[in-house]
């Protein structure tokens, strides 16, 4: 077992069992010969609710429409500096992205909704980087940061070394308005995007609200329901006592008159 193989098994590891598997995989290591892998896995943190849910729907593949929805996002907002494509462009692929994270955190195991918020922030993050930078993938402890505009446009505007070229000269004035509204409005998309985000966060933390609402309304309602059912057959039981009683009492009520027309047989007789 490598230390990457060990890092991942470790945090797929039930939030309760962490700090057990963290020994026990560290001990493996060190028996295996890798002792400075051992001693790094033993210094592995213990992830946040919301990194362990991140890492559980990596495991389970549950990201890669997120993570595509990402991908076009920047690639969205790369042609949008370029003045490739218009702000609607840029948007639709934002909210295309939000509703993928949505759906995410929908598979994800139940949480109360602080949690699934902050599980949305970063997934959005991850998704948006398309990595799981600074840490390994599948292997988060903690949060990771959104990339701002300027960080999606020189990542993504970047190209191949290209031959040499005359050295510069400043951009006639049109050029520099033209770039200059292209940033304008790149930055204005990006901020209705973030804006989509967050509707779309406050109707996810809506429905988890509503989700849990009815989960309890269920369960007062299998409760009535099991007491109600436990009440009728009390009263069954009840019933089937009282009607042996009455047909003991008729028995013995029968006897009597049998009894009573015995003695006046006899009161008669000379």
């Amino acid at each position: 077992m490598t230390l990457t193989e060990a890092r991942r098994a470790l945090y797929q590891a039930a939030p309760g069992e962490f700090v057990a598997r963290r020994k026990e995989l560290s001990a493996a290591l060190r028996s295996g010969g890798d002792t400075a892998g051992a001693t790094l896995l033993a210094a592995s943190p213990k992830p946040s609710a919301h990194a362990w849910l991140a890492n559980r729907l990596f495991a389970d593949g549950a990201l890669d429409d997120a993570f595509r929805a990402g991908e076009a996002s920047r690639a969205a907002q790369a042609a949008l500096m370029r003045g490739e494509i218009d702000p609607a462009g840029a948007r639709r692929a934002a909210e295309a992205h939000a509703a993928a994270l949505a759906v995410a955190v929908l598979r994800a195991e139940p949480a109360p909704p602080a949690t699934l918020v902050k599980l949305r922030a970063l997934l959005s993050a991850v998704t948006l980087r398309g990595s799981f930078a600074p840490y390994e993938p599948g292997c988060l402890s903690g949060d990771v940061e959104l990339p701002s505009l300027e960080e999606l446009a020189i990542g993504l505007v970047a190209s191949p070394p290209a031959p040499p070229e005359p050295a510069p000269t400043a951009a006639p004035p049109d050029a520099e308005r033209a770039r200059a509204a292209r940033v304008v409005a790149a930055t204005s998309a990006w901020e209705r995007a973030g804006d989509a985000q967050r509707a779309e966060r406050a109707a996810l933390d809506a429905a988890v609200v509503e989700r849990d609402a009815a989960a309890r309304e269920v369960g007062a309602a299998r409760l009535a329901l099991t007491e109600a059912e436990a009440r009728l057959l009390a009263r069954e039981a009840a019933l089937t006592d009282r009607e042996a009683s009455l047909a003991s009492s008729d028995q013995e009520l029968a006897r009597a008159a049998e009894a009573l027309e015995a003695a006046r047989t006899c009161a008669n007789d000379p």
